[in-house]
Formats: C-alpha cells, structure tokens, sequence
C-alpha cells in the first residue's frame, strides 16, 4: 500500500516523510512509463508541440467523448476519466515502436480494452458497457493482453500515477507547509487540501482552500483532456502546470515566479501564465505559496519545476490556438 494503492482519500493521513517516499516511488514508475526516444523523428499523423509529441487534437477529443460513453454506463466510473487518459498517453508514447499510428490508438475497440483494464484494476465492475460491444468482447480481451504486454503490467496507481493524483499530493503537502492549517480530528485535511469538517463559519484559510481547489481542479480538467501526458512531459509535469496556472488564478501564487530562466521577455509576455496573472490583480499580501514551497512539495529543483509548468501551459495554450484555426 505504501506507493498508493490505498484510495487517494486515505493519503490525507500519511506523515510527510510517507508522502515523499511515495513520490519518488511514482517519479520512478512514471519515468519508466514515459521513457521516450529523444532521437525519434516527426512521423505523420501526430501533432507537436514544444518538442512533445501528442495525440491530434480532433482524435484525442473524439477519444474522450467514446471514453466517457464507455465509463458512464458504469455510473460513477466516469471519474475514472483521467487514468483511463493517462494509460492512452503512455501507449502512445510506445505506438511508433509497436507500429501503431494514432488512429490505430483512439480506434474503438483498444479505448474500450484501456476502459476495461482501468476498471477490472480499480475493481470496478467492467462488463456492464461490453452490452453494446458484445460482438467484439474477443477483440478486445485480446487488445487488452497487447496493452498489458506493451505496458509490462503498469496500468494504474502505484506504477501509473495520473496528472489528478499527482495534484492531490502536491496540495497535500504545499497545504500542510501553511501555518494555519486546521489540527485536531475534526479537521482532518482530504487528499485535495480541503476541510472534511462543516464548520459554522468558514475561516480564511478554508476560504483559500476552496478557492485554489476550485481553480487547480479547473485547469487540471483542461490540461489532461486537451493535452494530456508523453515523454518529454510526463504526468508529473502536467500536474504542476495545473498547480501553478490554479494557483496563479486564485492569486496566491506570483506570476514572475514562474518565468523560466531561460525564457526570454516577449515569449514570457506572451504565454498563458502570464496573462492569467497579469488578468488577475497580484498582490503580494495575498500570496500563500512560493516557488521554493511548490519545488519542495513535489521534490524537484525550483528551475525544474518551472521549466515543466511552463511547458505544460505552453503546449495548452498551443493546443487551445490548433481548436480554433480548426473551428
């Protein structure tokens, strides 16, 4: 259980030495799972940006819209969602190698193996949508030995963390550096870094909470269905460009902090991030949360850590500019 097979909701008791055990245990999975070829040419049928190679954006919402069919007719499976899009993203990572294109990934029957897979894993009753697919239940048993094959069995928590559970666990722990986190059982923090309590009167800092969840989870949710996890950018890199795009929109987190060093003024004032924090008024008495803070909470050195933000809401941004010349 130590590496995250429990539910995510239990992590809100580990000690912070637990956490950072359990990150680096995801760091190391994740970068066998993300391990790409850096001498890889361009192949056509896929779409690039910064150096990232990504499922096209028409075939990765189509895919999304199938994947969400096929998880709703188990119910509360759609939450599901965004490990089912994490294992889509580490077998394209492998497509080339394997002979497989885009269209062959986001083809009916291996979304509805990956859907398969995730659920029987998450033991998760996985049948009940086969009824409509019940012709080709042997292309997809079959589709599924591939990708577990591909895969060498990493499929989900612990071996597969998706970019929503590596945000949870950098909430956890930046929330737990903050001086006025509630103590005591009756406010033990969830996973997310809210309050399970219902108090009377909401303190500041839950206020905070609520706000920065509310706009983390936001841009998690655009990062993960309009650009998605590949080497180069593993889900550990899309989370922090949800933690410090969120944060930044909830003004508790200084925009020029997240300026790479090596990124030079007229792209800087031209990128997403910047915008956002520029649209939202900064004041520094408002801030919660530094750069050193965020680098610390996900166990990367500051410049890193902003480097894959950066390219996280880069490749958004890009992703966002691709949908409307396609409109």
């Amino acid at each position: 259980e130590k590496f995250g097979r429990k539910p995510m909701a239990h992590h809100s008791d580990w000690k912070a030495e637990e956490l950072g055990d359990l990150i680096a245990g995801w760091a190391r999975c994740e970068s066998a799972s993300f391990a790409g070829n850096p001498d890889e040419p361009q192949i056509p049928g896929w779409r690039y940006t910064h150096g990232v190679r990504l499922l096209p954006c028409p075939l990765r919402l189509r895919a999304i819209r199938t994947l969400h069919q096929l998880l709703a007719y188990n119910g509360t499976a759609v939450d599901h969602l965004g490990t089912v899009l994490t294992l889509l993203d580490a077998l394209a990572v492998r497509a080339p190698e394997e002979g497989r294109s885009a269209q062959d990934l986001t083809d009916t029957i291996t979304l509805a193996s990956i859907v398969r897979l995730v659920l029987k894993n998450e033991e998760v009753e996985a049948e009940r949508f086969l009824g409509a697919l019940r012709q080709v239940v042997p292309a997809v048993a079959e589709r599924e030995l591939w990708i577990f094959a591909v895969m060498h069995g990493r499929i989900a928590l612990p071996s597969l963390p998706s970019p929503g559970h590596w945000v949870k666990i950098i909430m956890r722990r930046l929330w737990a550096r903050v001086d006025e986190v509630p103590t005591g059982p009756q406010d033990a923090l969830t996973a997310n870094g809210t309050s399970e309590a219902t108090p009377t009167a909401a303190s500041p800092t839950e206020d905070l909470r609520v706000r920065a969840s509310r706009h983390v989870d936001y841009c998690t949710e655009l990062l993960v269905q309009r650009v998605g996890s590949a080497a180069g950018l593993p889900p550990r890199a899309v989370a922090l460009g949800a933690c410090t795009m969120g944060l930044i929109m909830a003004g508790m987190f200084p925009v020029e902090e997240a300026r790479p060093s090596d990124v030079d003024g007229p792209v800087w004032d031209a990128s997403l991030l910047s915008r956002q924090g520029h649209f939202v008024q900064q004041n520094a008495a408002s801030f919660v949360f530094s750069l050193e803070e965020l680098a610390q909470a996900v166990q990367c050195c500051p410049e890193d850590t902003k480097s894959a933000a950066f390219k996280a809401v880069s490749a958004l941004q890009d992703s966002m500019v691709d949908e409307f010349s396609l409109a």
